[in-house]
């Protein structure tokens, strides 16, 4: 964190104007209440997955009545179709790119326990 000078004027925020640079009003709306409505059938879709697959699976399995192997087979299905559900939207259509500059690495991170983690960073080109 760096500290600013008490004789330095604090930068100013300028707010957009509207969501989708270029858009009328009209548009904006339109995308926000996509948005919105996106993320929530996200969260209803990732809870009915937890809740109707997730649990039956962890107390049979913490009950002894599902062996480990089969808990782990329902619980990767599980995540294997959360995932793509989650991120479709941002990574698919919206056009986003993700750069790798370890390809081997990744590749070996497929068949390991691994997550792929961002730190939030974008780049404009």
């Amino acid at each position: 964190m760096t500290m600013m000078a008490e004789t330095a004027e604090p930068r100013r925020f300028i707010p957009r104007r509207f969501l989708v640079e270029g858009a009328g009003p009209l548009k904006s709306i339109a995308v926000m209440m996509y948005c919105h409505f996106s993320v929530a059938l996200l969260c209803l879709n990732v809870a009915f997955d937890l809740f109707v697959f997730g649990l039956p699976a962890f107390f049979f399995h913490k009950l002894g009545l599902l062996p480990d192997k089969l808990y782990m087979t329902i619980t990767t299905a599980i995540i294997n179709w959360t995932t793509p559900v989650v991120f479709f939207m941002p990574m698919v259509v919206s056009g986003s790119k993700l750069y790798c500059d370890d390809v081997a690495l990744l590749a070996e991170c497929k068949y390991k326990d691994s997550l792929l983690l961002s730190n939030h960073g974008s780049v404009s080109l």
